[in-house]
């Protein structure tokens, strides 16, 4: 066989299950803000692919994920990235939900790996759960060596129960040892560039469309007829009503988005 396996004995499981027992592999990495979760990834996808991992497969999407699972080819990576699903979760989750067999079937068929990078694993549906192989919590970053360094979980689920299970890995070197930290290096300039490139694309795209969104919504309140303002005031004074049991132009002003006159204004046509 012409593939490289990685002398790593992580690794080396995870690519021996690729492309020597023709099998698809699933993992999470958790974590908090700050604690390499997509760097980690990038550099894991990059270990399990003997440096050929491309950022084209990291998936800041829903339709993304998709398309590069279609593209994909037998024993590739592929990245779920948290910046994008997140910013996508209500439709990451119906579609994942909806999907799942046919991701499966094809995540099977091509013998891929799909890294998923989440806030926690409770994040994503008990379904996507139950298909992980390995979990990695990230706990920090080593800024000496330029490393993530996390905790490492072998998932077995079982099915019967709908509960997963924990187990520790072990390797053989010289005696048989427990796995129970990783040190993920820090992953290639190439893959690092292009990588914070996009996410900054997206930031600014979910910023940009957030302001888009509360602009339209703050115009439509300003367009309320004088009435209207009086009788929804009217009708839900425990919006504006202060702990004296007043009602209060501050509240109905930032409420409608109007001046602080035709606040008061409204105010003492609702009373």
């Amino acid at each position: 066989m012409s593939f490289n396996f990685s002398t790593d004995p992580l690794i080396r499981a995870i690519q021996k299950r690729l492309h020597v027992d023709n099998l698809n592999y699933n993992v999470f990495i958790i974590g908090g803000n700050g604690t390499s979760k997509s760097w980690s990834s990038l550099s894991m996808a990059d270990m399990i692919e003997d440096g050929k991992f491309s950022i084209d497969r990291v998936a800041f999407s829903t339709e993304e994920l998709y398309e590069i699972l279609e593209k994909a080819k037998k024993g590739q990576c592929v990245v779920a990235e948290e910046t994008g699903l997140l910013a996508d979760s209500r439709n990451f989750q119906d579609e994942i939900n909806k999907q799942i067999g046919y991701m499966q079937q094809t995540i099977r068929a091509k013998n891929l790996a799909i890294i998923y990078n989440l806030p926690s694993a409770r994040w994503a549906d008990i379904r996507l759960r139950s298909l992980a192989h390995l979990q990695i919590e990230m706990k920090g970053v080593d800024r000496v060596h330029n490393r993530g360094i996390g905790s490492v979980k072998i998932v077995q689920f079982n099915f019967s129960l709908d509960k997963a299970y924990y187990h520790t890995p072990k390797v053989m070197r010289d005696k048989l040892k427990l796995v129970t930290s990783i040190q993920i290096p820090k992953p290639r300039d190439a893959l690092i560039k292009p990588y914070e490139m996009r996410k900054m694309a997206l930031v600014d795209k979910v910023l940009k469309e957030g302001h888009r969104i509360a602009t339209a919504h703050a115009q439509h309140k300003s367009r309320l007829s004088d009435q209207e303002l009086v009788d929804y005031v009217k009708t839900h004074s425990e919006e504006f009503i202060n702990k004296k049991g007043k009602t209060e132009s501050a509240r109905i002003a930032l409420k409608f988005n109007i001046g602080r006159i035709k606040a008061d204004n409204i105010k003492k046509l609702s009373l």
